[in-house]
């Protein structure tokens, strides 16, 4: 069989060999930004640990299940959503509700959150 004849009969197999690494492409690049191992539970010290990280003290804390809910007074608004957004994409941890409260000083609130750590 010659050179061309072979590629001919070949064609067909190739065909769908590329189709399939095309897929497999599109499934990599959809799993890419996933994290797939599942985070750590949600407990008073490690909030509490990362909260002090970023120098932030609640009031009070209360964990209970997957849910928490957290009390700031006189504490520093940029700090509280950083510390946010990092247990956000670190631990899984979403914000349920929030209610803050501006203070004289600039940047400055109280707050209240409720925090659930879930699966993506």
């Amino acid at each position: 069989m010659d050179g061309a004849a072979q590629l001919h009969k070949e064609l067909p197999q190739l065909h769908q060999q590329a189709a399939e690494m095309q897929v497999m492409a599109r499934e990599a690049q959809a799993l890419q930004g996933q994290n797939t191992i599942a985070p750590s539970p949600m407990t008073r010290e490690m909030l509490n640990a990362g909260l002090s990280a970023r120098g932030l003290t609640p009031q009070s804390l209360n964990v209970t299940g997957e849910y928490a809910k957290l009390q700031f007074n006189g504490a520093q608004y940029a700090g509280i959503v950083a510390w946010l957004d990092a247990i956000r994409t670190e631990s899984r941890i979403n914000v349920v509700d929030a209610s803050f409260t501006a203070q004289d000083a600039p940047g400055v609130v109280n707050g209240t959150l409720t925090l659930r750590q879930g699966v993506r």
